[in-house]
């Protein structure tokens, strides 16, 4: 097999073996594979003879490359760590760096780029027998297959924010840069923490699916059927503590409570879509042809602990 007429360049130490009549195969040990992301140039020399005698008469040459490295996200939205920072799991095709992964992932907010900030792997994204320390840095860590990035600083509330693949990313080992770039994801950031208003169904409307809002500056109050539920909405989601913090009343009576404290978290939340509010059913049962006041105390919070405020 040392005599077959055919290189590879860069250098290959094949060991050649017919799979059939027609296929030629260079078998490698592991330590020999092709690299990631790299071009190669095979030549087949004049006078190359094959098993059924044919021979060729002129050289033969083709230039390759191996796969260049991408990078997804998936489902894999992480956490919000606060309003304005979500975080994302970025997975690749081949493992990388935490230096090439800070220098190639960015967030861009209005046309700005922003850099972006590691946080430690869960332990099954690392490789076997690898076990940092708290202080370990991400440098020191060996290349992996996919890294947690987060903004390093604060965005802008309530912007709509990308996170980006800057062109030019290279893998460990290999010399072309990948072909891919631009958005792996979006998101709005959360806007400030407010009250927004009510939704529910119009009482005197014929589709009873129909729902409406009603912006918190309309000075006319909602009409809504007592028949279907009726919604408090806010700009993000409540913290789940709301006992003593949310008030109906009607003709100076409070209506009965119901709000118990839950385990709402931040966790559940993904990306955030443009105008995206969220609420919380009002209690079931309201009287018809009544006027209800809600009251909400300023110290209501959002599950990131930002309160109403006055």
């Amino acid at each position: 097999h040392s005599a077959v007429p055919v290189t590879i360049k860069p250098n290959l130490p094949c060991q050649w073996r017919w799979l059939n009549g027609t296929q030629l195969a260079c078998n490698l040990a592991a330590k020999d594979a092709f690299k990631p992301a790299s071009a190669y140039t095979i030549t087949i020399h004049a006078g190359f003879k094959g098993q059924n005698g044919a021979i060729i008469a002129r050289t033969l040459t083709q230039k390759f490359s191996t796969v260049r490295v991408r990078a997804e996200l998936g489902d894999h939205f992480g956490r919000w760590l606060s309003p304005t920072r979500p975080s994302y799991r970025v997975s690749f095709n081949y493992p990388v760096t935490a230096t090439q992964v800070a220098k190639y992932i960015a967030f861009q907010t209005h046309g700005k780029q922003t850099a972006i900030g590691l946080l430690a792997p869960e332990e099954y994204e690392l490789p076997e027998g690898f076990k940092p320390k708290p202080t370990t840095p991400f440098t020191a860590y060996p290349p992996l297959t996919s890294w947690r990035v987060a903004p390093l600083k604060e965005l802008s509330p309530d912007a709509f924010t990308q996170v980006v693949l800057l062109p030019g990313f290279t893998t460990a080992g290999g010399t072309l840069p990948s072909s891919q770039a631009g958005a792996l994801g979006e998101t709005y950031t959360f806007p400030n923490f407010r009250y927004l208003g009510v939704r529910c169904v119009p009482e005197d409307i014929e589709n009873q699916n129909e729902w409406v809002e009603h912006n918190v500056t309309n000075p006319k109050p909602a009409e809504c059927s007592p028949t279907r539920e009726v919604n408090a909405r806010f700009s993000a989601p409540l913290s789940g503590k709301l006992q003593g913090q949310i008030a109906l009343t009607f003709n100076n009576k409070k209506w009965p409570e119901t709000y118990t404290d839950d385990t709402n978290k931040i966790e559940h939340y993904g990306s955030l879509k443009r105008g995206q509010t969220f609420g919380i059913t009002l209690p079931n049962g309201l009287m018809a042809d009544q006027a209800f006041k809600l009251t909400l105390a300023p110290t209501l919070s959002d599950v990131f602990g930002r309160t109403l405020g006055k």
